[in-house]
């Protein structure tokens, strides 16, 4: 499993790939998802903590007027790409999820009475739901949307294996699989990074998945590396 195809938005996906390939893998970059800004202002309330739950979110949000007494980052991709652009965040949980998060923040301490989630259109509401369970102020700042992305139809012919990182390139990938008759969920070989993805994938009918220990590329190539 020498060649691989990386389907996740940019900017994150020309890194990745980079990485992919000084580890000596063939990569295809055509990402699935394209991220489109959505230019909303600035949510007017001071929250206790601020969530960002992407790198897309930390590199599109409007930070200047952003009112909050903590800062934190689901992943150390997204905390670098905050702290690039000024804004002190103070640390990110072991596991890069909403779950990990989730116990990480609780274990720390520092949810308060607030908390300002910020994220892209459509994504996953689990936080958002656990939090305003446990009787929290809960504000969800949206700051763009997923597209999905036609690609080639013969591009899974020419690949071992294709990179999917999140539910919305999932769900692109297989619309352009039943647009290309040719091709079969089957057929295709998934690298995800959660089990949460996996499930998705094998309910909608692909057969042959393999679960990374992250999203990061150095969860990807070490379990690249046991198919050697």
């Amino acid at each position: 499993m020498t060649h691989i195809w990386v389907t996740r938005s940019q900017p994150g996906a020309s890194r990745f790939a980079q990485s992919l390939h000084k580890a000596g893998l063939t990569v295809t970059l055509e990402p699935l998802i394209k991220v489109v800004s959505l230019q909303i202002e600035t949510p007017v309330v001071h929250s206790d903590l601020a969530v960002f739950l992407s790198q897309n979110a930390a590199r599109l949000a409007d930070l200047e007027q952003l009112r909050v007494n903590r800062v934190v980052a689901i992943g150390k991709g997204t905390k670098r790409e905050l702290e690039k652009r000024g804004l002190r965040c103070i640390g990110t949980p072991d596991i890069a999820s909403s779950e990990g998060l989730l116990t990480w923040v609780a274990e720390k301490g520092w949810l308060g009475q607030s908390v300002l989630i910020v994220t892209g259109r459509g994504g996953r509401k689990h936080l958002r739901d656990r939090w305003l369970e446990a009787g929290l102020t809960v504000s969800e700042w949206e700051v763009y949307s997923r597209e999905k992305v036609r690609v080639q139809s013969n591009r899974l012919a020419s690949v071992d294996a294709i990179e999917i990182s999140s539910s919305a390139a999932l769900s692109s990938l297989i619309r352009n699989l039943h647009d290309n008759r040719e091709c079969v969920l089957q057929d295709a070989c998934l690298l995800v990074p959660s089990r949460r993805i996996g499930s998705e994938a094998l309910k909608a009918g692909f057969r042959e998945i393999h679960v990374t220990r992250n999203a990061t590329a150095s969860g990807f190539i070490q379990l690249l590396r046991q198919f050697k």
